[in-house]
């Protein structure tokens, strides 16, 4: 047997009034209704109480057309004969009110007597559902029958009657997957035990259509009547009666068969249904009502044409969400009357609701790595064939396109993923369905980017970590092999020591294994290079350690070698005097070195590296040797000096009775303190002038003359009394290095000291004095320095025909030049050139511009400096007999001229921040002047004072005077000679000079713009300038654009020192 689950009736009260009438002609009222005859012969029906519909007969033939009612209710106008008619009113939507008029008969009536034959009225409400009986269950395991609405979730159950003495019960469950699916979701996959069963154990298990459950209790156990199990399912969107397949079998405590039966059941899926849309066109409508009135009042065997469809009473609002508010459910009671009328009107004008689409989609299965591609629209309908739209919740995995679900899950994602798709239709009613998709676990083999090709020598070893390399992108750990080709594998590393005679290329094959069936194999080159054996230590032969070596001015170097392999050796030889900073002197593949400028008193350092053609070095273990001087005896000398000889302060004086001759690669010191005196040597027919075969220091080789600040070194004659030309002087014809002469006076000779060409010498702290000739005569191609020395009382101080640099010294005295130079080039820095003879300096060179910087020019008897092609910086002048400078193509920035009378002369000449302090001379020679001009120049930013013109020009060539400050001389600025074209003087203070502030001594135009006259009274001005006004001979002065006042900038950086007019 069977019980089955039906829905719950709604129920109506019924209210039938009949014959509760008044006796009043023009009124007829019941305990709901009211008839009532109006004035006019009409009929109103109005009610007494709420009410939901009324059914009246009435004793006449009524047209309907003549009843008339609210445009919210319902009519239906039925004649069962010719003299009565019966009318049944209905509200579509709320209840009639009390007092509310229902309806109107038109007419012509005069009384309501006998009219009405019966009246009833109904009041519908909502009822409360009913209680479901209990059916009686058979013996045995049945499956309960059971209903559900489609596209809805729920559950059936399975209920055992009178079962006695198991311990195991296994059921097994078949049904049709179009109609349910089972919810896996639920329960324990899908199944909840019930009741006693809930303390069992439990097994699940599921095939495509089919769901066997096993339950074992650890004792015996007996059923009365019990609800065992709940299954969890979905329904379909297909309507009707399922199946439920039930088998099994039950045991007891010795696992013996009990006899037991099994019963099968129905499950009903339904829906709701729109009451009243007869014609099936989704809307209740006048069609529907057409087909309702034809069998309105029928009774199942009775009166009329009972159509059972029609038959719509008791009905439910049994479905909520869109179907809520409609009537869905019905029954049949046999007649259609009042009741089915108002049902059918509260359905009245009413559409079928958009129902929601229906999606289950049973649970997947995916290994990782692959993809799972799911078509929805199989898993899915919508009742009404809407358009689908798929939407995946937020975090779940996998993507929609369109109706297609994908999901691809990475190596990092295993087991059970949820997804949760909701599907919408184009009414935006939506479902949702959650499925499960089980990632199973995918063996991805290891991976490797390969090993680098190696490269190794004989001898060496070759480790590899193989992880380096290789790794498994699940984490497996992994077992390394050598597949083919050379070297060994211990856990992860790779090791290869060729040995001497494996010289070669090799291909090897490394495998890695994850143990789980994944391998990779990758092959690299193995290159063993030949392995080249350094050379023997070298065996140093010549000179033998701490050998000490007199008197050389070189030495052989000698050593043996060997190389293993027969190669051809290259040697570095280290040599030095610092044992921890040798450096190579020579690279050669010879076993021997002659070493040139070995110097005496010193031990020097020797090592040989030897070195193959492939770069294996070995080095030899470092050897050492000294050196010593020969000592020159005291008293008489002369001779030739050979290797390294010294004089020494206690073998001093030295008299030198002959040329002393130091050779070409020899070296003469002298210590501090020593005298060197020379004897004269006579010769008659000289009659006591210079003596061509007079003793000389002769130096082929080289001279450390090097006295100190407390022991000078003393260079002079032997004779008493001593003159001027009593011996030659030192003379130098060495291109062999640099020789030194510091701390020592040199007199008495014909030169002091003397070069020929390509000579190199350093002279420091030293007083060159008293020689006939020249204090440093310097030859061609040589190179001089000369510091913090005194050289005076000479016929010429320097003459240079080299390079030289003269820094910190006095020239001084001199019967003549204190310094001429005619050769490459010279520089001469913080120095004083003053009281010689002629000219301080003569400059005559020949390459690029020589440098006087910080200098000092006194009293020299002509040109402080004089020539071409040099630059001043920085000096001063005062009381030089001719001009302090005097040349061209030079530079002069930054000096001071003061006290003189003559200040530069020359044309290519730059003057530029310089201040000219003269000594007033009234005499106008164009040379008494700041600055005479004969040629290109620029004169800028110079003071100009105390002269008698500050400023001479006598040129026709390119001249600019600007920026400068002409004052207090007797003529400012004198035109002597020039081109107006070629002239550009502006921006110049010029004003208060005694006579004229400018001369123009010539018949062109000068223009003097843009300067300050000293006042801005152009009469004023006017009168400080001879020109063509004063003069019609000479050409006229502008002086457009004049300023008021001093121009800023139009002065030197040097003090500005005004001489008064009466010095």
């Amino acid at each position: 047997m069977k019980r089955a689950i039906g829905f719950v009736a709604i129920g109506l009260l019924v209210l039938v009034i009949a014959g509760c009438f008044s006796l009043d002609q023009k009124a007829v009222n019941s305990e709901e209704v009211s008839f009532i005859l109006n004035d006019d012969g009409s009929i109103s029906i109005k009610a007494l109480k709420e009410l939901t519909g009324i059914d009246v007969i009435v004793a006449a033939s009524i047209e309907e057309e003549a009843i008339t009612v609210d445009d919210s209710l319902l009519k239906i106008v039925t004649h069962s004969d010719e003299g009565t008619t019966r009318i049944a009113i209905v509200s579509t939507s709320a209840n009639i009110r009390e007092g509310e008029e229902i309806a109107r008969i038109d007419g012509n009536f005069t009384t309501l007597k006998n009219l009405v034959i019966s009246s009833s009225a109904k009041y519908l409400e909502m009822p409360s559902p009913k209680t479901q009986a209990k059916p009686p269950f058979p013996d045995g395991i049945s499956i309960v029958d059971g209903s559900i609405d489609k596209a809805s979730n729920g559950y059936f159950l399975v209920h055992a009657e009178n079962v006695n003495g198991f311990a195991g019960v296994e059921i097994t469950i078949t049904y049709d997957p179009q109609y349910i699916i089972i919810d896996k979701s639920k329960g324990e996959q899908g199944v909840t035990p019930l009741n006693s069963f809930g303390t069992g154990l439990l097994i699940v298990q599921h095939t495509e259509n089919t769901i066997t459950i096993t339950s074992a209790f650890n004792s015996a156990k007996s059923v009365n009547c019990e609800y065992i199990y709940q299954i969890h399912f979905v329904a379909s969107l297909i309507e009707g009666k399922t199946l439920i397949g039930l088998s099994g079998e039950v045991r007891d405590a010795n696992t013996g068969l009990i006899q037991t039966v099994f019963h099968d059941g129905e499950i009903t899926i339904g829906g709701p249904k729109l009451i009243g849309d007869f014609d099936n066109s989704n809307k209740v409508d006048l069609p529907d009502f057409i087909l309702f009135a034809r069998s309105y009042g029928s009774v199942l065997g009775g009166e009329g044409e009972y159509i059972e469809t029609y038959d719509i009473a008791p009905a439910e609002d049994k479905y909520q969400g869109v179907w809520a508010g409609i009537y869905d459910s019905c029954a049949t009671d046999g007649e259609i009357d009042l009741v089915d009328f108002i049902i059918f009107a509260r359905n009245y004008g009413k559409n079928k609701p958009n129902e929601p689409p229906f999606i289950s989609v049973p649970d997947q299965q995916v290994a990782q790595g692959d993809t799972l591609e799911l078509d929805l629209l199989n898993y899915s309908s919508d009742p009404e064939g809407d358009s689908l739209l798929f939407i995946l919740e937020v975090d779940s995995p996998g993507t929609i396109t369109d109706s297609i679900y994908s999901y691809t899950p990475d190596f990092e994602t295993l087991g059970n993923q949820t997804v949760d798709i909701a599907v919408e239709d184009t009414a935006g009613n939506m479902m949702t369905d959650t499925f499960i998709i089980e990632v199973t676990k995918t063996n991805r083999p290891p991976v490797t980017d390969g090993i680098p090709d190696q490269t190794i020598a004989e001898g060496e070893t070759l480790n590899l970590e193989l992880l380096d390399y290789f790794e498994d992108p699940d984490g497996d750990n992994l077992v390394f092999a050598v597949i083919s080709g050379v070297g060994t594998v211990i856990g992860s590393e790779y090791t290869y020591s060729p040995n001497y005679d494996a010289a070669g290329t090799y291909q090897v094959t490394i495998k890695a294994a994850d143990g789980n069936g994944g391998e990779v194999e990758t092959t690299f080159t193995l290159t063993v290079e030949n392995t080249n054996r350094p050379p023997e230590e070298p065996q140093l032969v010549s000179p033998e350690n701490a050998a000490l070596l007199i008197n050389t001015t070189s030495v052989e170097l000698s050593w043996n070698c060997s190389d293993p392999d027969g190669q051809l050796l290259t040697y570095d030889v280290y040599f030095g005097e610092d044992i921890e900073a040798l450096e190579v002197i020579a690279t050669q593949s010879a076993t021997s070195l002659h070493v040139q400028e070995i110097t005496a008193g010193k031990t020097y350092f020797w090592m040989i590296v030897a070195r193959d053609p492939h770069g294996a070095e070995t080095a030899s273990e470092v050897y050492s040797f000294s050196t010593d001087y020969y000592l020159i005896p005291g008293g008489e000398f002369e001779g030739m000096i050979s290797g390294y000889a010294l004089m020494t302060k206690a073998n001093s004086p030295y008299i030198i009775t002959g040329d002393i001759v130091v050779e070409s690669g020899a070296q003469l010191i002298i210590e501090p303190g020593v005298e060197v005196r020379f004897t004269y040597i006579s010769d008659p027919d000289n009659n006591g002038q210079e003596d061509t075969n007079a003793a000389d220091l002769i130096v082929y080789g080289k001279l450390f003359a090097e006295g100190s600040e407390t022991e000078p070194l003393l260079f002079t004659s032997n004779e008493t009394p001593a003159l001027k030309g009593d011996w030659g002087g030192i003379r130098f014809a060495s291109s062999e290095g640099t020789s030194k002469i510091s701390h020592a006076t040199i007199e008495m000779a014909k030169d002091g000291v003397w070069t020929s060409s390509n000579c190199n010498i350093e002279i420091s702290n030293c007083e060159i004095r008293t020689n006939i000739d020249y204090g440093v005569l310097l030859g061609s191609n040589s190179n001089a320095t000369i510091v913090d020395s005194t050289i005076h009382l000479n016929a010429t101080g320097i003459s240079n025909y080299g390079t030289m640099i003269i820094r910190g010294c006095t020239i001084s005295s001199s019967g003549g030049t204190g310094i001429y130079s005619n050769g490459v080039y010279i520089e001469i820095y913080e120095t004083l050139i003053g009281e010689n003879s002629s000219t301080g300096i003569t400059l005559h060179n020949s390459s690029s511009n020589s440098r006087v910087q910080n200098c000092h020019f006194l009293d020299n008897g002509s040109y402080g400096i004089e020539g071409y092609r040099f630059e001043v910086i920085d000096s001063s002048f005062a009381r030089n007999g001719n001009h302090a400078i005097s040349g061209s193509n030079c530079v002069v920035e930054g000096c001071l001229f003061t006290e003189s009378i003559k200040g530069i002369r020359g044309s290519s000449i730059t003057a530029v921040n310089n201040n000219f302090e003269g000594e007033f001379c009234s005499s106008f020679y164009d040379d008494y002047s700041g600055v005479y001009i004969d040629g290109q120049a620029l004169i800028s930013h110079n003071v100009f004072s105390g002269f008698a013109t500050g400023v001479w020009l006598a040129t026709s060539s390119e001249v600019t005077i600007q920026d400068n400050l002409v004052t207090g001389n007797y003529r400012g600025i004198c035109f002597a000679s020039v081109d107006g074209q070629n002239l550009t003087c502006s921006n110049n203070n010029i004003y208060d000079n005694r006579d004229w502030n400018v001369y123009n001594d010539t018949n062109q135009r000068v223009a003097i713009t843009n300067s300050f006259w000293g006042t801005d009274n152009e009469s004023t001005i006017k009168s400080k300038i001879f020109d063509y006004y004063e003069d019609s001979s000479k050409g006229p002065v502008s002086y457009t654009g004049f300023k008021s006042s001093l121009i800023d900038g139009a002065t030197s950086s040097k003090r500005i020192a005004l001489i008064p007019y009466d010095r």
